[in-house]
């Protein structure tokens, strides 16, 4: 398998999204964009990815979560996701802003 040849695989958040809003197809075209954008931009293998987001579109607000299979090389695993507010900054050029982290909603 080439370092641009990668399997997904839907998550059961990923999945129940897929039943309600789109076909799976569709998703996973829009994953196979947003990694191949990636990889224009240095990326060398969806390995070394360490977790990558999207929105679907403005007016759903829902976001995704990309992240290697830590134990299967060249499997992207696509979730639903959701973010929490980590800690608040308190130095440097983002003082006073609020890290959110995105936390896979199938975990």
């Amino acid at each position: 398998m080439s370092k641009h040849e990668y399997t997904i695989e839907l998550a059961h958040g990923a999945q129940a999204w897929c039943a309600a809003h789109a076909w799976p197809s569709a998703l996973e075209a829009r994953v196979r964009g947003e990694i191949a954008h990636e990889m224009t931009h240095g990326l060398s293998s969806v390995d070394k990815l360490m977790l990558h987001t999207f929105e679907w579109d403005r007016d759903s607000r829902q976001e995704f979560i990309c992240t290697p299979a830590p134990d299967r090389p060249g499997v992207l695993i696509v979730d639903t996701c959701t973010r929490e507010d980590g800690e608040k900054l308190t130095e440097g050029p983002f003082a006073g802003k609020v890290i959110s982290m995105p936390v896979p909603d199938s975990e």
